[in-house]
């Protein structure tokens, strides 16, 4: 769907979206800000300042883009074009992407015209009644994706179960290191799919392959990052291995596909955690504490499971039961009801 709106994405000239969002051609402005801590360090002493001069550059980007509205889904970037927003008297709209509430989204819960939640079990964190589920949009083309078409972009059968393990842009060396200590029994169970991710453990994978036979090679597929296949390569799997980060967990609601979940031990509040059992309690995940979980016990926990087809489908029922339906469409019309009201709080 195609909207007749203006877009203005804000983002950080450090993170990620300097080099992304341009490249896509979507407008954009790039402010500079620091981010907030539960924590102390040497960085939280700069944060007040840095905070204050993003609030100061977003409000500039704001006077001149004169939105309707602002969208906000938190992260440290967040929290000064919102509060710019609000010294600009324009309405906010804020969604949390995952199950606890996050510090920005906190703080700008407070004075938002409308807070949009992924998950149910999040209103209890809302301290005033402007709240709506919405779920977690993805991208259109992970609900396109095609089965046959990922085994033909794999060269794989389909005859063998397929393992998919995601370690996001940056990787996750701690998958990478406990599958590539077993790999050759790995490639005796399944079809092996892996994003290793832009690190030293690609050419470590790609040595380690280099060194396997022929047909150990054929049930092996590695990646730096799945992008625009991933849709279709999420189809062709069984099984997904991986963090429990928000945009994960909303693919693989999206999807519809069970996963092994081994959260990042120190993300923000525990937030990973809480994450990867939402779909524990639901049915849909086995969730693995890093600390205690060895290259034998992560290999014998994934045989066992594509042993079980029964308990495998009963995951996938179970994921389905957390899916919100088409997340953007409701997105869009909670931002158009705002917009509607009037522009000035």
């Amino acid at each position: 769907m195609r909207l007749p709106w203006e877009w203005l994405y804000i983002g950080s000239k450090k993170g990620v979206e300097a080099r992304v969002i341009p490249a896509r051609g979507i407008p954009c402005a790039f402010i500079l800000t620091g981010k907030l801590r539960r924590y102390f360090s040497l960085a939280t002493l700069a944060a007040p300042f840095l905070i204050t001069i993003g609030i100061i550059q977003a409000w500039v980007v704001l006077r001149k883009f004169k939105p309707h509205a602002v969208f906000c889904s938190g992260g440290y970037v967040s929290f000064p074009v919102a509060w710019a927003a609000r010294l600009s008297r324009i309405p906010v709209i804020m969604h949390e992407q995952t199950v606890s509430m996050g510090l920005s989204n906190r703080l700008i819960s407070r004075f938002a015209r409308k807070i949009l939640l992924s998950y149910p079990s999040t209103v209890s964190q809302c301290e005033r009644g402007v709240c709506a589920v919405v779920g977690n949009p993805v991208r259109p083309s992970l609900l396109n994706g095609d089965k046959e078409k990922g085994l033909s972009l794999l060269g794989f059968t389909g005859r063998e179960p397929v393992v998919l393990v995601l370690g996001g842009a940056q990787g996750c060396h701690f998958l990478n290191n406990a599958i590539l200590t077993e790999i050759s029994k790995w490639l005796e169970m399944c079809q092996l799919v892996i994003a290793t991710g832009e690190n030293p453990d690609l050419h470590l994978w790609k040595t380690r392959e280099s060194q396997l036979s022929t047909s150990q090679r054929r049930n092996l597929r590695i990646f730096p990052y799945i992008s625009d296949e991933l849709g279709d390569i999420l189809k062709a799997a069984d099984l997904v291995i991986s963090r429990s980060g928000a945009g994960t967990i909303a693919e693989l609601i999206a999807v519809g596909k069970p996963g092994i979940l081994v959260p990042l031990p120190q993300s923000a509040g525990g937030e990973q955690k809480k994450n990867a059992q939402l779909l524990e309690k639901a049915g849909g995940a086995i969730v693995l504490d890093q600390a205690g979980t060895s290259p034998e016990m992560l290999f014998s926990t994934v045989q066992g499971l594509l042993g079980d087809h029964e308990r495998l489908q009963t995951m996938v029922e179970g994921v389905a039961t957390i899916s919100s339906g088409d997340s953007a469409m409701r997105i869009i019309g909670e931002i158009m009801t705002v917009v509607s009201s009037g522009r000035h709080l």
